[in-house]
């Protein structure tokens, strides 16, 4: 069944009604949550911007000029909050000194520890990418910059070499 909202429902989220603000919750929440995880694929993630949606729709909804519009724009606000906190989540990522201190930090039979000695920093993101974030290779080629086929070959070789390592010392 599609989302949609009586014109008085609306009016009264613009003038700051919480009875109306619950409705739009009641009947918005599920949609919202698909579209925001369809992006982060990260539930405890999805559900923070979900609610960064909901206090942006109630403090915002005054200024929806044309409150036929309301649907298009809840979906826009939902869409655009869950985009900016992937990219967030992207800009630390990238930062390689991170990953530095993070496998420094760890204790030595971490995971992370094994990429740190074992992998160069472009295998370490790569794997870090794809394993732990779960990203897609497709989002993995962005992220670094280089062919699918080269990230491929990246992402086997670190495994190859992590397999071999752990072989080596009896894991």
């Amino acid at each position: 069944m599609p989302v949609r909202l009586s014109n008085e429902i609306i009016l009264g989220l613009q003038r700051g009604d919480e009875t109306c603000f619950n409705v739009v919750y009641d009947r918005y929440r599920d949609l919202l949550y698909v579209i925001v995880y369809s992006i982060l694929k990260d539930p405890e993630a999805s559900k923070d911007v979900l609610q960064d949606t909901f206090v942006t729709v109630f403090e915002k909804a005054r200024t929806l000029s044309q409150p036929d519009r309301f649907h298009g724009w809840v979906l826009t606000v939902a869409r655009n909050l869950a985009l900016n906190a992937k990219k967030s989540k992207r800009d630390v990522l990238l930062d390689p000194e991170a990953w530095e201190t993070k496998a420094s930090e760890d204790a030595p039979d971490n995971f992370l520890s094994a990429w740190h000695r074992f992998l160069s920093e472009e295998e370490n993101l790569v794997i870090a990418y794809k394993v732990v974030y779960e990203l897609t290779f497709a989002e993995i080629v962005h992220l670094v910059g280089k062919p699918l086929t080269t990230v491929y070959k990246i992402y086997a070789g670190a495994l190859k070499k992590l397999r071999q390592a752990y072989q080596a010392e009896g894991k």
